[in-house]
């Protein structure tokens, strides 16, 4: 959607709210056709990873376009959670949880008596490959123009790995949630209010 007016740009910011629904219907169903069947799935609760890597590879095939990189990003976490996979949001695309993101880097201290002992994260220690990039090309983005990227269409970049080697579960999903800050914490369980000032 290439937003020319101000006008265009007025009405569309409705699309900024965290209230909108970008799954259609048709889509929701499309998205529900690709869900695992009883066949991908084993007796432990792991699923097929080669049967979802095709359908991964037909759903979010490169060079499809979406609404909004919003609506990529909820259709892929809609289908991904039905195969125990979570997906993280990264600038230019969509990872696996498991997999290393580009945060910093811990560095060493030069005196070994100050240095920090810094376990191993699930991340990694798996570093699941997967990714879905996702840009603007020919989808009418205007850098010198002052509106949101969400109200422009996204294409499905040409590099993506639609391999997942974390497994794939619900016992796998169930352990990565609490590192990527996806728990709501139980306020109403707390005993005591820590004022902070």
């Amino acid at each position: 959607m290439c937003l020319e007016s101000k006008e265009h740009c007025l009405l569309a910011q409705k699309f900024l709210s965290k209230d909108v629904e970008w799954l259609t219907p048709e889509l929701h169903d499309k998205i529900h056709m690709y869900f695992p069947k009883p066949k991908d799935k084993s007796p432990t609760g792991e699923r097929n990873i080669e049967s979802l890597k095709e359908h991964t590879m037909i759903l979010f095939a490169p060079g499809r376009k979406w609404a909004s990189t919003q609506q990529l990003v909820e259709a892929l976490q809609c289908f991904s959670s039905s195969w125990g996979a979570h997906m993280s949001h990264t600038g230019g695309g969509l990872i696996c949880s498991y997999g290393n993101s580009k945060a910093k880097k811990h560095v060493k201290h030069i005196d070994p008596n100050k240095r920090r002992t810094v376990s191993v994260s699930l991340k990694e220690t798996v570093n699941c490959p997967f990714k879905i990039p996702h840009g603007f090309k020919d989808c009418g983005v205007n850098s010198k123009k002052n509106v949101p990227r969400i109200l422009y269409q996204c294409v499905v970049g040409q590099a993506g790995c639609y391999v997942h080697t974390c497994g794939c579960s619900p016992a796998t999903q169930r352990a990565i949630m609490p590192t990527i800050g996806t728990l709501i914490p139980d306020v109403a369980g707390l005993t005591s209010v820590i004022s902070v000032g």
